[in-house]
């Protein structure tokens, strides 16, 4: 992992073709003069990235690094998976690293759609780095959602403060029953960190890592997921319950289809 100004930086996709010993180009950079951000950027053919004694890391299916820069469309560099900014949009933000990020402040957010490859009913892992401005206290602040109410409860990665303080949660669902799990440390507003859960159907556990380091696992008891007809949405519940909301900025989403390994955590970019 590589350190940035006040926080982590997860690599452009060209990153995950196995360096990790220096800048590469953000993709806005990549963009031709006069090119609207909106259109696709080449970031080359997606790659695997070995670190961490040895670790590989594959590729992700769906991963948006944020770095269009404006524009209404989070481009997914590895599929077709793209996000939809909300109306009013999100604000695009320089992300310290020569890149950009998105801060969305309560109101916005971004909609990947419900394609067939974010139909998980397995293992999964889920990637975002994010800095939140305000801590609400009351209600979960969802990072990246696929989670609604009853039958349509299915994964989230948020903050929430359930457990007296605020903290990572990653929340993963059958259908019939629910475990959300929490890391053990506490989340300060203005602070870049690095989420990362990770559903390990095979163990039936959840694992919660910030900034690298396992902060919390939860045995869950069952090998599936439910997979609910709701879109995947960043900065607000998928189903649209009220308040929850998340309020800050947001950096290089990644989603695999598989559980990532302690050390493929620590070995991502």
């Amino acid at each position: 992992m590589r350190a940035r100004g006040t926080g982590l930086l997860l690599l452009a996709a060209s990153a995950w073709a196995g360096c990790l010993c220096g800048d590469v180009p953000n993709l806005s950079a990549n963009l031709d003069a006069g090119q609207d951000a909106n259109t696709p950027v080449d970031a080359g053919p997606p790659a695997d990235a070995g670190t961490d004694g040895g670790a590989t890391v594959p590729a992700p299916m769906v991963f948006l690094p944020f770095d269009e820069g404006g524009g209404t469309i989070a481009h997914d560099v590895y599929g077709t998976d793209n996000g939809t900014l909300s109306t009013p949009p999100p604000i695009w933000v320089p992300d310290g690293d020569g890149g950009f990020a998105l801060y969305l402040d309560g109101g916005t957010s971004v909609d990947l759609g419900n394609p067939s490859n974010l139909h998980l009913v397995g293992s999964m892992t889920v990637s975002m780095r994010f800095s939140v401005s305000a801590i609400h206290g009351f209600n979960d602040e969802p990072l990246v959602s696929k989670r609604g109410l009853s039958l349509q409860r299915g994964f989230q990665l948020y903050l929430g403060t359930d457990v007296g303080g605020t903290n990572v949660v990653f929340d993963v669902a059958d259908g019939g029953s629910y475990v959300a799990c929490y890391g053990n440390t506490g989340i300060d507003a203005g602070v870049w960190y690095h989420s990362v859960g990770v559903f390990d159907a095979t163990a039936q556990t959840i694992f919660v890592y910030l900034n690298g380091q396992l902060d919390g696992s939860c045995s869950v008891g069952y090998p599936l997921q439910q997979d609910p007809a709701l879109n995947v949405v960043i900065g607000r519940e998928a189903g649209g319950a009220l308040g929850q909301t998340f309020e800050g900025t947001v950096d290089d989403l990644a989603l695999w289809n598989l559980p990532l390994t302690a050390a493929q955590v620590r070995a991502l970019p």
